[in-house]
């Protein structure tokens, strides 16, 4: 069994990889191990999935509170943020 971090660190890797597909691509994998009948490896994926949809809705709300200016994105052309 995975620990509680290594489950946040598989779904911020998902995130980061797969963006807004993270967790059709955490199912599909969850999938491949129901297939093999494997269900400790299930059960992680599963639980990964619950990860991605955490973190997807605190980014989600981070950036609907402070803004995209608060997260230092500027145009590279004109310098301005947005």
């Amino acid at each position: 069994m995975m620990t509680e971090i290594d489950i946040w660190r598989a779904a911020y890797l998902m995130l980061w990889w797969y963006g807004e597909t993270a967790q059709a691509e955490s199912a599909r994998r969850a999938d491949e191990f129901a297939a093999d009948r494997d269900p400790a490896g299930e059960a992680c994926w599963r639980r990964i999935i619950y990860g991605t949809a955490d973190l997807f809705a605190i980014s989600v709300e981070f950036v609907r509170l402070w803004g995209s200016a608060r997260l230092g994105r500027a145009d590279v052309a004109t310098g301005e943020f947005f």
